[in-house]
């Protein structure tokens, strides 16, 4: 059978950039069409299948940019998430903004992934692609193995000896919201344990975390 083509809903005003996207897309393994618009108004008339957009098929992923003509991006994103309708469907925030407050702000009204196009724009065609996490779990006699691997930017192999560190952030995370804090504190909890952990990452192609947990074990009296 094949598979259902999805729908993408680009809201972009610059014929340069919509030209580029389109022809970057046309690259993804997932069956797709590619609906434009130009405009706030136009993005919120066709989400809501208003007037000439009344039979418009539902997208499967928005595309937004911020700086719009007639009703701004910002606003387009607080309406989409404020309608039960439509807050549900996954929506990338696609600009040249690299202002703090745009960022934290879209994150703030649940935005799925914030992309600046001058240098990420690699990024979207592995969220379009369907990028996965895979999770894999070996038990051995005395040991057991987890191993959690992504399709992500990958991780930069200067920065992988101090990715435990408290508060330390790899060189390519840009503005992506963060504290540096998660992996400091699951390296304490697998160090607690008497465990190990370790990391393989590859810029562009994704990253493998690898625990190894003693197995102990306790005898039961009744």
């Amino acid at each position: 059978m094949d598979e259902k083509r999805k729908t993408i809903f680009l809201v972009e005003d610059n014929k340069a950039d919509i030209r580029l996207i389109q022809e970057a897309l046309k690259n993804s393994s997932v069956p797709h069409q590619v609906v434009t618009v130009r405009d706030g108004m136009d993005a919120m008339a066709y989400l809501r299948q208003e007037g000439e957009y009344a039979e418009a098929p539902r997208p499967d992923l928005i595309l937004l940019d911020l700086n719009l003509p007639k009703k701004d991006g910002r606003e387009v994103l607080a309406e989409i998430k404020a309608d039960p309708k439509l807050k549900r469907i996954p929506v990338v925030v696609l600009t040249t903004s690299h202002n703090e407050d745009d960022i934290f702000h879209s994150y703030d009204l649940h935005v799925n992934c914030y992309i600046t196009k001058s240098r990420n724009l690699s990024q979207l065609f592995k969220i379009v692609n369907g990028g996965t996490v895979r999770f894999q779990l070996i038990g051995q006699e005395q040991i057991v193995v987890f191993q959690i691997q992504d399709e992500g930017i990958g991780i930069p192999k200067e920065d992988q000896p101090l990715l435990f560190k408290p508060f330390y952030r790899a060189s390519n995370v840009d503005r992506i919201p963060g504290t540096g804090l998660g992996l400091a504190i699951v390296k304490k909890c697998v160090d607690t344990l008497g465990g190990e952990i370790s990391v393989h990452s590859e810029i562009g192609v994704g990253t493998t975390f690898a625990v190894t947990l003693p197995i102990t074990k306790y005898d039961q009296k009744n």
